[in-house]
């Protein structure tokens, strides 16, 4: 319950108000909030005003931070009726899935026979059902096993009439988490652009005269993508996952990301705001089976994420469904 403000805290109040002004313009719920809180308790208002605002000014740059971000999107957003659909697919299983001893892991691994199947299976759903999810542009992490699991998808779609005009592009920050790296081969170049062109060809690359991403894409036609030469760190990592968790929200028609289980579980995370986003920290955890398929909602008017649906197992045959294994929780084939 608000108290009644001495006279002599006035002054500390009134400072409080100036500097929620610009935070109204971005959201004002938000800035009634503060306001409120230091209506009710003027002395901590006093004694944050006595200190310079720091405190104040810190958090209240941060909120307009945010606000700003979403009323930016929001802006961006409105040729969707002011909600963008994001769907995930995560990758076929690879020949790391299938690998029970970690010396015999590779920082960039295929798909195994199964994840071509699946690859195929799921290649041919999506592209006959492309016009039901109405995705406009298929993002796909620049790893072997990403890019051999669109590879089926993207020549369907191109070779369809009516899907032929859906953009597919490879994407240089979606790819898995902790990068290409093994305690065994270390760092990996990655695929060279003639590479990537030899398994999904309808994928475009950076020096595409009609990509659409301003990211920057490391390496050229001599050389492979991956620029880092250690194991990313987690900062790093989670850097990463922020900006592309923020490129979403500026997105104005559907899209398809084809990307990886633990970058899908941590992204998610990041967008729905959960606290600890990272694995071993975190008080959730979001599992992905083999081609499963997840689907989110951004609300560019408020800000919210509605999740439709996650972890959908749409390949069409139960042979072909894989689990996923993260953080001590093993999704069993089903």
């Amino acid at each position: 319950m608000a108290v009644e403000v001495p006279a002599a805290l006035q002054p500390a109040l009134q400072q409080v108000q100036k500097s929620l002004e610009p935070l109204y313009e971005f959201g004002r719920s938000t800035a009634s909030n503060v306001e409120k809180r230091a209506k009710e308790n003027p002395l901590q208002a006093l004694a944050v005003t006595a200190s310079g605002g720091i405190v104040t000014g810190y958090l209240l740059s941060r909120l307009a931070a945010v606000a700003f971000s979403r009323k930016t999107a929001a802006k961006k957003g409105k040729g969707s009726g002011g909600k963008t659909r994001v769907y995930f697919l995560r990758h076929g299983e690879s020949t790391n899935n299938v690998r029970t001893e970690e010396a015999f892991r590779e920082p960039d691994p295929g798909l195994t026979t199964l994840g071509t199947q699946q690859s195929a299976n799921i290649g041919n759903y999506l592209s006959k059902l492309a016009s039901y999810y109405n995705f406009k542009q298929v993002f796909v992490s620049p790893m072997k096993k990403t890019l051999a699991t669109a590879s089926t998808l993207t020549s369907f779609l191109a070779a369809t009439p009516a899907t032929a005009s859906i953009h597919c592009e490879a994407h240089p920050l979606i790819y898995e988490f902790g990068g290409l790296f093994d305690e065994k081969y270390g760092a990996s170049k990655g695929l060279t652009r003639a590479e990537m062109r030899a398994i999904a060809p309808q994928v475009k690359l950076p020096e595409d005269a009609d990509k659409k991403l301003a990211f920057p894409f490391p390496g050229d036609d001599s050389d492979g993508w991956y620029e880092r030469n250690a194991k990313e760190s987690n900062a790093d990592y989670l850097k990463r996952v922020s900006q592309v968790a923020d490129w979403l929200w500026s997105l104005d028609q559907a899209t398809l990301l084809v990307t990886h289980g633990k970058f899908l579980d941590t992204l998610l995370k990041v967008l729905l705001r959960v606290p600890s986003a990272l694995e071993a920290d975190s008080p959730c955890i979001f599992l992905h089976g083999g081609c499963a398929f997840s689907c989110v909602e951004l609300d560019h008017d408020t800000g919210k994420v509605g999740v439709m649906y996650l972890n959908q197992p749409i390949v069409s045959e139960s042979r072909l469904r894989t689990g996923h294994k993260i953080a001590g929780f093993s999704l069993k084939q089903w």
